[in-house]
């Protein structure tokens, strides 16, 4: 076999034209890459202090310097390109990542929306880290907020990992948004005690207990009477910035029944507690 050695010189030759005719282009790509870059970088920064000073969340600014570094390479790609081929249609690239971007986003729907739902939350910031939050069934400290899920920490000490889309279409209750909180727990005392003095009696001993705030003051009220018991319901206040619930309510009760014991006046016992807007519990 033969080789035509004039004809792949030819072919060489033509190639070395275009490569040598394109150089300027190259040139031209490389520098709009380079300012773009740098822009980005510099964008990404700026972002970055801006979102952390005006957050307590390090996701924010990660997310929203990420997004800008991104848009503004994409953008100076397209420019680059446009400049080394002359013929290059940017809208019809534009166009065809629309439709690529419809159909990613079928594809992965639930990351998406955990990802906007993310940066809602993040930007609005309707909670904060540290904040105790209920929602759904779920009640516990914030850790943490990323771009998919937010982080609690229970009350029993577990972690649970609940998608953003879940805080962002479902009422969310701010347990702490306030400096106090009111709690309530019911409870029952034998027929032949005097009402009166009972009530009196257990909002007086509620006041001396520690972790009770004095205003607004205890509030005891009848829920109803039956042959052999009345029941009570008692309304109470902590500062709920310092303490938690579930350690400090069963160690009132505790002291409230010794107090009220000393008085002669027994509690009847299961007394329902509850904590605010989770499901009560049973004290026996």
């Amino acid at each position: 076999m033969r080789i035509d050695f004039d004809r792949a010189i030819e072919r060489f030759q033509q190639l070395l034209d275009g490569l040598i005719t394109a150089i300027p282009g190259l040139i031209a790509a490389g520098f709009v890459l380079l300012f773009f870059w740098l822009l980005s970088r510099f964008l990404g920064r700026a972002i970055h202090r801006v979102a952390d000073r005006a957050s307590h969340s390090r996701h924010v600014g990660w997310t929203l310097a990420r997004l800008s570094n991104y848009a503004l390479m994409i953008l100076g790609t397209l420019i680059a390109l446009s400049a080394v081929f002359p013929d290059f249609k940017a809208g019809q690239v534009i166009s065809l990542l629309g439709i690529g971007g419809v159909a990613v986003g079928f594809a992965f729907k639930e990351i998406l929306q955990n990802f906007l739902a993310g940066l809602i939350i993040l930007v609005v910031r309707p909670f904060k880290i540290g904040d105790t939050i209920s929602v759904t069934t779920y009640e516990g400290v914030v850790e943490d907020i990323q771009t998919r899920v937010t982080i609690l920490r229970t009350p029993d000490n577990q972690q649970v990992q609940i998608p953003n889309t879940v805080l962002y279409t479902n009422a969310v209750v701010v347990l702490n948004a306030y400096r106090v909180r009111r709690m309530e727990f019911d409870l029952g005392l034998d027929a032949w005690h005097n009402v009166e003095d009972a009530r009196r009696a257990i909002a007086a001993a509620m006041k001396t207990l520690k972790g009770v705030e004095k205003k607004p003051a205890p509030v005891v009220s009848v829920l109803g009477y039956s042959e052999s018991r009345v029941d009570l319901r008692v309304y109470w206040w902590i500062d709920s910035s310092r303490q938690s619930v579930h350690e400090l309510a069963p160690r009132l009760l505790e002291e409230l029944q010794a107090t009220l014991k000393e008085q002669g006046i027994e509690i009847a016992l299961p007394i329902r507690m509850s904590y605010g807007q989770e499901p009560a519990a049973h004290l026996a």
